[in-house]
């Protein structure tokens, strides 16, 4: 901690170098924030749980912190103060104590911005709740990681650690030290909230993610006190349009959601024509339908090539796609009961093609993992694929990250798409390619993909599409169409309160006075949601 206090003396020129010509959101806000007095409060109380902050990741639960007070509601934040030693923003680096001082600085401005009071987790832990905490550590292994040796914390402990490594697997000892470490941030964030609980009472918890050593502790305190809560988080469509659910993450819930919510509704050809012309703009490098474009740099992207000559592949081989998404990303949400992993994936793919040397496999890696944010990931696709198989097999092609070749001009050519989990399955589908996806996400149990459940199954697909007797059907068009559209359309909320250029570059807020708030449609939307519990699906 003494020299995290001597990075806190240079707080104001940490500041300054972090935004430099950039515009502070916190200092632009208070530009247009009223200068009348805030209601009374004559209503219950509201968490929000950033947590840590960065000024722009988290303006979405300052805005709707503020709209709660002009609504009579009071309204408070669990904040960190520099209390966690480690968590998901704050790697193992010296320059992981400069971020720490920006984020502190950004707690409270983010509180005194939106009238938020805090509640920091130090604040929040007597001396007998740490003893407790030491307890717990003391008796912390690999196979045991329990609060109170009752409350278990792996998945939040286990996550926050490969999120930080950025690795698909930290089961192994040489990780415990740092499972410690995480599983103390993870405890001491249960612990806090559930005191945060029964001091404000609040009637309903705002958080992103879900998911973590941090917000992971926050919600599973909130379960096990029956406190409701809503999650929510940006996707990549459009200028980060916004995603919510209740009661746990947005990561989990759009697995399971219901089929009903969207596939009684038949589209207008406008609407077809809306959702085709988006993913259409999703292969272009040159539209800016998502916050994210990865092939932005690849101007042939789409350029038809002759796949057999460019690879020198034997014509006469039947050909199969492999689009493996992040290695840790995709662990986190997307393992399943037979597919555990994207290793376990791999591998079985890998067993069937030593067996049928007339099929050929070209493995695409995901272009994110030459992207800026999987910078310092301690392990890519390809070390777990070499890892696995140090030769190849003849008959499988692997292209790292930067080829050239994309996934689409490989798509072209094959007989079906083959997926842990990732979103390109929808992408495929829209483009009736036929996709076999082994793990869960967001486009599983919807109708258009091919989901084997178990090994055997999954070789008994890759046979059919090799003899050319299994084939995407005109029904499961229907159903990845209708669920593209829910998905684009009316799954993610339109950002109109935040004014967002390229990857979430703030530029700026779209009022021009915070009373303004009062009036936007789509958070004051958000809002009824939460207090009406019913889902976020936005129809207006």
């Amino acid at each position: 901690m003494f020299l995290q206090k001597i990075f806190n003396l240079f707080e104001k020129r940490l500041i300054n170098y972090k935004f430099g010509d950039k515009l502070n959101p916190f200092e632009e806000f208070e530009k247009i924030k009223s200068k009348d007095p805030l209601p009374p409060i004559t209503k219950g109380t509201i968490l929000v749980g950033p947590i840590r902050v960065s000024a722009v990741a988290h303006l979405l639960e300052g805005i709707i912190g503020y709209i709660y007070r002009l609504r009579g509601y009071k309204v408070y934040a669990l904040m960190c103060g520099q209390k966690l030693n480690v968590c998901e923003s704050k790697d193992l680096s010296l320059k992981s104590f400069a971020k720490c001082t920006i984020c502190l600085s950004e707690q409270k401005k983010f509180c005194s911005t939106f009238e938020i009071e805090p509640l920091y987790i130090g604040d929040l832990l007597s001396s007998e709740n740490e003893q407790e905490i030491q307890h717990s550590l003391d008796s912390l292994t690999m196979d045991s990681m329990l609060l109170n040796e009752k409350i278990d914390l792996s998945k939040e402990i286990k996550s926050g650690l490969m999120r930080v490594l950025k690795v698909s697997n930290v089961n192994n000892k040489r990780y415990l030290p740092l499972l410690k470490k995480y599983g103390k941030t993870a405890m001491e964030t249960y612990i806090a909230t559930e005191n945060a609980i029964k001091k404000v009472n609040p009637t309903n918890v705002l958080m992103s993610h879900g998911v973590y050593s941090t917000w992971g502790g926050m919600i599973r305190a909130c379960e096990n006190n029956k406190i409701d809560t809503v999650v929510w988080g940006r996707g990549y469509v459009n200028k980060g349009f916004v995603m919510a659910t209740h009661g746990k993450s947005y990561l989990f819930e759009n697995i399971v959601e219901p089929t009903s919510n969207y596939n009684g509704i038949e589209l207008t050809d406008l609407q077809k024509d809306r959702v085709l012309s988006y993913f259409k703009g999703k292969r272009n490098p040159n539209e800016k339908v998502d916050y994210v474009n990865y092939y932005k740099d690849n101007k042939n992207v789409e350029k038809e090539i002759d796949i057999y000559n460019k690879l020198n592949i034997d014509k006469n081989k039947t050909l199969f796609g492999m689009f493996p998404n992040i290695p840790w990303d995709g662990q986190l949400f997307s393992s399943s009961e037979n597919f555990p992993s994207i290793s376990t994936f791999t591998k079985s793919t890998l067993e069937w093609f030593e067996r049928n040397e007339e099929a050929h496999l070209i493995i695409r890696a995901h272009p994110a993992e030459r992207h800026n944010h999987t910078k310092n990931q301690l392990e890519t696709f390809k070390d777990i694929l070499f890892d696995l198989y140090p030769k190849l097999p003849d008959n499988v092609t692997f292209l790292d990250a930067d080829s050239d070749i994309s996934s689409y001009q490989i798509e072209n050519h094959i007989e079906v798409a083959l997926l842990f989990a990732g979103t390109i399955g929808l992408e495929f589908s829209i483009n009736k390619t036929p996709v076999i996806q082994t793990g869960k996400n967001s486009s599983s149990n919807k109708g258009f993909l091919f989901e084997p459940n178990s090994n055997s199954e999954y070789h008994k697909m890759l046979n059919a599409f090799k003899s050319k007797q299994l084939h995407f059907s005109d029904e499961m068009y229907e159903n990845a169409i209708k669920y593209a559209h829910y998905w684009v359309y009316e799954r993610h909320i339109p950002e109109e309160v935040i004014n967002f250029e390229g990857e979430l570059n703030f530029k700026g807020f779209n009022i021009k006075s915070s009373r303004e708030l009062e009036t936007v449609k789509s958070v004051n939307w958000f809002i009824d949601k939460i207090e009406s519990k019913e889902d976020f699906i936005y129809r207006i």
